[in-house]
């Protein structure tokens, strides 16, 4: 399911992510939910209560007010962090942010995704061997296709799809940078050095560049 082109943040028209979870609500005959949405400071903005088809719409139009932000051309070069601490803490949940950014950037442009991962991996090392199953992200998305389900698999494949259109640089000083770079992507210590080479990575000498400092709260979209 997360091959798909629409299975992504902010889609729910051609989703089959939530397109299943459509299934397994009428399956269990669900009628009533309850969805809350928060802020950046984690309060209470809005309950939506009743039936499930009807709250959830309601739910995500009020979300897509705030949560939603257009912006005016593919940047070559997204600068994106993931919201600070708790959700910073290690690599694996840092994927979020660099989800979001993908969205957007141009097809071999450049991500840098600036976390502390004072966590490291946070644990995750079903996450770190999948995604080191491979020399390429073809070659990741393969090896869980035949052997799914795997525990974690949702992550790598979210992070390999990414990786087959898209550069990734890393700025932590959290996570070993062997680990880093077998998982297919760089390291460096300050987002200076990171745009230094983000520049020569992309394809033009004066690259559009975008600042999402929230990534995880954010759904940018043209």
């Amino acid at each position: 399911m997360i091959k798909s082109p629409y299975a992504s943040y902010g889609k729910m028209k051609g989703n089959p992510i939530h397109h299943d979870m459509i299934e397994f609500m009428n399956f269990v005959n669900l009628a009533f939910i309850i969805n809350i949405s928060i802020n950046k400071k984690m309060e209470t903005t809005q309950i939506f209560a009743g039936d499930p088809y009807e709250a959830h719409e309601q739910a995500v139009k009020f979300v897509n007010t705030y949560g939603k932000v257009r912006i005016h051309g593919a940047p070559d070069i997204v600068i994106v962090s993931n919201g600070g601490y708790p959700l910073d803490r290690d690599l694996y949940q840092s994927v979020k942010g660099i989800a979001t950014a993908s969205n957007v950037v141009t097809e071999k442009g450049v991500i840098i995704m600036v976390a502390k991962c004072k966590d490291g991996l946070g644990g995750h090392k079903e996450f770190m061997k999948l995604m080191q199953k491979g020399t390429s992200p073809g070659e990741v998305l393969k090896e869980i296709k035949e052997e799914e389900p795997i525990v974690d698999q949702w992550q790598a494949q979210i992070l390999s799809k990414i990786l087959i259109k898209t550069n990734v640089i890393v700025v932590t000083d959290g996570v070993k940078r062997n680990i880093i770079e077998k998982m297919m992507m760089s390291q460096v210590f300050s987002l200076e050095e990171a745009l230094d080479s983000a520049r020569e990575m992309v394809l033009t000498d004066k690259p559009r560049i975008l600042v999402i400092p929230e990534g995880p709260y954010i759904m940018p979209y043209f």
